[in-house]
């Protein structure tokens, strides 16, 4: 049929005007009008080009919303991690700097030559004089993790010595 070759963008048209054509039915042809022909495909494009615009435009907004909020709860998150680092980076330097009275402290009740206890309690005591001796044994080894930790700097994902 003639139609479909001489205006190609309206193909579906033409199809059904073939398929009439197939079963019987006659159809006059007319030869459309080409500034109207052109008209409606510049009009075609142009709705075309809106609707794609539509889209980024909401596309583009919504990325932008995305990016507001998420720049604000990583910032909140990081300044609250900040302080708590400092915090913990304050009271591990002040552990470290005072490390000789630290482990003077702990170690002043076992100082002299003998602890007096009751019949009853010394079962207990026994078991706890067990376990604050493993503790104090560890103790220069808390104080070398507590040191080195203070030495160490964390900053983009590497370590650095200071």
């Amino acid at each position: 049929m003639a139609v479909a070759s001489q205006v190609p963008f309206v193909s579906p048209l033409a199809n059904i005007l073939n398929k009439a054509t197939q079963l019987g039915y006659e159809i006059p042809q007319a030869a459309p009008d080409r500034e109207s022909t052109i008209l409606i495909q510049r009009m075609r494009e142009l709705n075309q080009i809106r609707s794609e615009a539509g889209a980024l435009h909401a596309e583009l907004k919504l990325y932008e919303y995305v990016q507001q909020m998420s720049e604000k709860n990583i910032l909140d998150e990081i300044k609250s991690m900040e302080a708590s680092l400092s915090a913990m980076l304050a009271h591990i330097e002040r552990i470290v700097r005072n490390k000789d009275a630290l482990s003077a402290y702990l170690q002043q009740p076992y100082a002299g030559d003998h602890i007096v206890v009751e019949v009853e309690y010394q079962a207990d005591v026994q078991t706890v004089f067990r376990k604050m001796t493993d503790t104090l044994n560890n103790v220069p080894r808390f104080i070398e993790a507590l040191e080195w930790a203070t030495r160490v700097n964390l900053d983009d994902d590497t370590i650095e010595k200071k």
